[in-house]
């Protein structure tokens, strides 16, 4: 007789039969006190690293002390340090914040806090930065940075720190003689000497408005990418369309990160045997060092050729009539279109692009007849003019400008440059998400132009606040200011957040009482729409 097989059955944990015999069951044993599920949570967490708020804050100011120099003895009820083996006495107890700064009433937090701005304002005085007013860093105790006493703010984003208009490297105007001689008011000399006014600032404006003005753009800076394969080059890195230009037309053009900010800001022009990028003052450096990165076998050469160019830019309904009346030629009429003439039986270069917002024309002879042809111009009607009038003018153009409201923290669409891109070339360095804001929006802020209900300055990096319900919100910076003739006012541009980016809304400037209000762009008439 044939006994029944036995019934199979799997095991209650879903392995089947034979795996059970090779491996015992998770489920079939109680769970082992040695594996992490097993450990309480708090157990875990620290098993895995994680330490509670209270130990990494005490982390981080030992940190801050030990980047200081300081390990603590000069505070309060701080021992003494026991004498060094072979030593007679110990080292002698330094005095209270002799070495990070501490005061009575200062908790170390914002020792640290303190120790960190002025270590970051240091670093941007070396760079050739600007110190401006930000916010208390948060995450300090105390009544603010007044209790320090050396009028130190912290500095809360990046907008706070920002580039000045002309670095310390940048190359001095040949054209300085000539002003110092007339009399006009210059800049500093740690700020490079730049011109100011030639007294008369009304003038100026109305001759940029209703005449010619003439300014000294000496500083800019030239580099020249010479080669056969120049054009290839640049096509692939620039944001603009190099290869898609019409023959003897340039543009204005953007070197971008891999995440679609902006490195430089140039204009490109088409030469002989390759392009010439213009560059503001003390930027050509810079930009040979980013693109050398990116050549390796092109037949290009790259140089700095800034001592060899001295532009003189000009703007005005008579500009070209003054141009015509000094040069024997009319000037090229459509923007970004260079035209070689000559000047005292030498070469001189003629380009239209817009001049601090309006139309204008760049003209470069080179150092060595820069005095003369500005003589010149200024003979057959030109009006000098400097920094002041062309601040005011381009602020009320809405133009962006690199150093001051363009920095490596801002996407193209952010500072309204929607002509230096191209959305229709191939892939370039960060065109992905230049095309990604373009087809689904989301910017977190824009610049927008401000009127202010004053004619006071309003210094870079301050906060535009929001009256929410009651509560100030933080939701935009200043980037550069200047006073409007046209509105009779103050004028700011300002990165201002989404939501908030409509006309005629009215915003805080810091802590008071002072208060801006948006405006359209342009904010006079005959500027060039962005």
């Amino acid at each position: 007789m044939r006994r029944r097989p036995a019934r199979r059955t799997r095991p209650r944990c879903g392995r089947s039969r034979r795996s059970s015999r090779r491996a015992t069951c998770s489920r079939a044993r109680p769970p082992s006190r040695t594996t992490s599920r097993a450990r309480p949570g708090s157990e875990r967490r620290r098993h895995l690293g994680w330490r509670p708020p209270r130990l990494r804050r005490r982390a981080a100011v030992a940190r801050a002390w030990s980047r200081s120099g300081c390990n603590g003895s000069c505070r309060p009820g701080a021992r003494t340090r026991t004498p060094a083996r072979g030593s007679r006495a110990g080292r002698p107890r330094r005095p209270y914040g002799a070495c990070c700064g501490w005061k009575p009433g200062a908790s170390w937090a914002d020792v640290a806090a303190r120790k960190a701005v002025t270590d970051a304002l240091r670093r941007a005085a070396g760079r050739g930065l600007e110190r401006v007013s930000g916010e208390y860093p948060r995450g300090g105790s105390g009544d603010g940075p007044e209790q320090f006493g050396d009028g130190l703010r912290g500095v809360k984003d990046v907008e706070c720190v920002r580039a000045v208009h002309l670095a310390p490297d940048v190359k001095s105007s040949p054209l300085l003689p000539l002003h110092r001689a007339a009399g006009a008011r210059l800049t500093a000399p740690d700020q490079g000497s730049r011109l100011l006014t030639y007294g008369d600032v009304p003038a100026e404006y109305a001759a940029a408005m209703e005449g010619c003005a003439l300014f000294d753009a000496t500083e800019r800076g030239l580099v020249s990418v010479m080669g056969a394969d120049a054009d290839t080059f640049l096509h692939r890195l620039l944001a603009s369309d190099v290869r898609g230009l019409a023959p003897g037309h340039g543009s204005q053009s953007l070197l971008l990160t891999g995440k679609g900010k902006i490195v430089h800001d140039f204009e490109l022009a088409p030469v002989e045997g390759g392009f010439h990028l213009s560059t503001p003052p003390g930027a050509a450096p810079d930009l040979v060092a980013k693109l050398d990165t990116y050549l390796f076998a092109e037949a290009v050469e790259l140089a700095d050729r800034s001592e060899s160019s001295a532009p003189l830019e000009l703007c005005g309904p008579e500009a070209a009539a003054r141009i015509e009346a000094v040069l024997g030629a009319a000037p090229p009429v459509e923007f970004h279109q260079p035209a070689g003439v000559t000047f005292a039986g030498h070469p001189c270069t003629v380009v239209a692009l817009p001049v601090a917002g309006s139309p204008g024309w760049r003209l470069d002879p080179g150092p060595e007849r820069s005095e003369e042809l500005f003589r010149a111009l200024c003979d057959a009607g030109a009006t000098p003019a400097g920094v002041v009038v062309r601040e005011t003018l381009r602020i009320e153009a809405g133009r962006a400008l690199w150093g001051a409201d363009v920095d490596e923290n801002v996407y193209p669409q952010e500072a309204r440059l929607t002509d230096a891109f191209s959305l229709d070339k191939g892939c370039y360095i960060g065109q992905e998400v230049v095309a990604k804001i373009d087809t689904y929006g989301g910017l977190n802020k824009c610049l927008f132009a401000l009127a202010v209900n004053h004619d006071d300055p309003v210094s870079a990096g301050t906060r535009l606040m929001f009256d929410d319900e009651g509560e100030w919100r933080d939701l935009g910076v200043v980037t550069s200011w200047a006073y409007s003739f046209v509105l009779d006012t103050g004028l700011v541009l300002a990165y201002v957040k989404r939501r908030h980016q409509a006309v005629d809304t009215k915003f805080r400037l810091g802590d008071g009482p002072g208060t801006a209000t948006i405006v359209p762009l342009p904010v006079r008439a005959n500027a060039v729409p962005i």
